[in-house]
């Protein structure tokens, strides 16, 4: 089964991001915004594990985050992946709480990387997917884009995390928690 582990804003925050990356994409017919219930920020994909592996991956979320406390986090503006000229995805960086989340990523790699899960070779910078184009598109010649790169989303309370499936159909990806993990200093 195809898992990640992952932090979900508070509805508020994904509410907010959904309204700001609807008026970029509405001047893109090839785009694709994420609903605010898939919207999450993804601290580790897993890839396919076997399905009886999630208990021993939960075993070791809970032991990754024994210790680490309760933050607030905030996301601020725009960007995209691979670039703004380029861009086949639209996010929103989190700017607030970021020495700490990725703090939180790197316990959950060490953690996993004991059960043969491989860490992403790619510097961790914790975003919220917003949007997907069907072919790049130059954001940078958008005036909306512009104007709204560096609009504050909002703050949330990140208390817990958690192990998510993701099914992937046509309609696009249905994710399920498989468990989840509190934090607590």
């Amino acid at each position: 089964m195809r898992c990640f582990i992952s932090v979900t804003p508070s509805a508020s925050v994904r509410e907010r991001a959904f309204a700001l990356a609807e008026r970029i994409v509405s001047c893109e017919a090839n785009a694709r915004p994420v609903l605010p219930g898939n919207m999450h920020v993804t601290l580790q994909f897993l890839g396919e594990i076997p399905a009886g592996m999630a208990e021993t991956v939960s075993n070791a979320l809970a032991g990754a985050v024994s210790g680490f406390p309760p933050f607030n986090a905030g996301f601020r503006g725009f960007g995209a992946f691979p670039s703004e000229s380029n861009a086949s995805v639209l996010w929103s960086r989190l700017d607030k709480g970021e020495g700490e989340i990725t703090g939180l990523s790197r316990r959950i790699a060490d953690a996993t990387v004991g059960l043969g899960i491989k860490n992403g070779e790619n510097r961790f910078l914790p975003h919220l997917t917003v949007a997907r184009f069907r072919k790049p598109v130059n954001l940078s010649r958008l005036e909306v884009f512009s104007q709204l790169m560096q609009t504050e989303i909002g703050m949330f309370a990140i208390d817990r995390i958690a192990l998510m499936h993701s099914d992937l159909t046509p309609a696009g990806p249905v994710y399920r928690e498989l468990c989840s993990c509190g934090l607590k200093a």
